[in-house]
């Protein structure tokens, strides 16, 4: 088949590309997914408590192959209040769901700078969570234990500025 314009469109949904003409011992040689779209991340905590975040910049975006999404984020505070916020910092709003299987979430690393907290351009590691729409932010400085990030870390009032990417199974 040939098309010299438009768009193959398989009109029927579960439908795609069959490869399982191939070789290989995969369960499923579907291709029938593909989507490139945007999401908002957004930061709370384990015990959200009385959090209190205003973005002065707020953008994501995906792409989702298959099973696979990868997502890339950038967000700035203007206001960032807190007093019985607690437990780990987290990025919300992953447009997808990562998967429930254990092993199959996923890491990457990303850049945290935040005004009032000594560990200004922190490096950090980013781990999805698994059945959640959520990612952990663990801190990897300089001659330190990758720790969780605690929302009790960041000063209120204080200026968080993040961007970071990560790819997953849903």
């Amino acid at each position: 088949m040939t098309l010299s314009t438009g768009n193959l469109v398989i009109e029927t949904s579960g439908q795609g590309i069959d490869f399982s003409t191939t070789p290989g011992t995969g369960t499923s040689e579907l291709f029938s997914d593909y989507e490139e779209g945007t999401w908002t991340p957004s930061i709370s905590a384990t015990t959200p408590g009385n959090l209190t975040v205003v973005f002065s910049s707020q953008s994501g975006v995906y792409t989702k192959i298959g099973r696979t999404v990868t997502v890339t984020f950038f967000l700035t505070t203007s206001t960032f209040t807190h007093t019985t916020a607690s437990g780990e910092f987290r990025i919300t709003g992953l447009p997808f769901t990562v998967t429930n299987t254990a092993g199959a979430a996923g890491y990457s690393t990303g850049a945290l700078v935040s005004q009032g907290w000594a560990k200004t351009n922190y490096g950090v590691t980013l781990a999805s969570v698994q059945n959640a729409t959520e990612i952990r932010i663990a801190g990897t400085g300089s001659g330190q234990n990758l720790d969780n990030i605690l929302i009790t870390n960041f000063v209120t009032g204080g200026l968080v500025i993040m961007r970071g990417s990560l790819t997953y199974l849903v």
